[in-house]
C-alpha cells in the first residue's frame, strides 16, 4: 500500500493486492479520515465494507474488481468522482439510486465494461454516443 501527498490530495493506492474489502486496509482511523483519493483497482473487491472510515474521500477508483448489484455504498458527502469500470454491475437503476442518495456532490461516474453498460462490440445497435453516456 502506498500513501502519499500529491497536489491537494492525500492518496492511498493499493492496486492488485486482492484485499477483498476496505477493512483490510491497514491505516489508522485518523489517517483514513483525511484521505481524499483512493485507488483500489484490481483487488477482487466484493464489498465496500469499511469504506465509511474514509469520510473526506473525493475520488474513488474501484476498476476491475468483483463488485456487483449488492454493493452497499456508505454516505460520502465529499465524493465527486467515482469509477467502477469493469465490475459486475448489471442493474443501473438500483446503482444510480444508491449513488444519488449517498454521494450528493458526485459529478463524474464511469461504469464502462459493466453488464449494465452498452458496448458497440457486443451489440452493433449501440452507438458511440450510447457508450459515452456511461462515462
Amino acid at each position: 500500500m502506498v500513501v502519499f501527498q500529491e497536489d491537494s490530495f492525500l492518496k492511498v493506492t493499493d492496486v492488485g493486492k486482492d484485499c477483498g474489502d476496505f477493512t483490510k486496509i491497514d491505516l489508522s482511523d485518523d489517517l483514513c479520515a483525511i484521505v481524499t483519493y483512493v485507488d483500489l483497482s484490481f483487488n477482487s473487491l466484493t464489498s465496500l465494507h469499511g469504506l465509511e472510515r474514509f469520510a473526506s474521500l473525493q475520488i474513488l477508483i474501484l476498476d476491475n474488481n468483483d463488485l456487483g448489484d449488492d454493493i452497499e455504498l456508505p454516505r460520502l458527502s465529499n465524493l465527486h468522482e467515482l469509477s467502477l469500470n469493469n465490475n459486475n454491475i448489471s442493474n443501473l437503476d438500483s446503482l444510480l439510486n444508491k449513488i444519488t442518495s449517498c454521494t450528493p456532490v458526485i459529478v463524474y461516474l464511469s461504469l464502462l465494461g459493466n453488464p449494465a453498460c452498452p458496448t458497440e462490440m457486443e451489440n452493433s445497435s449501440y452507438t458511440e454516443r450510447d457508450y459515452q453516456e456511461y462515462r
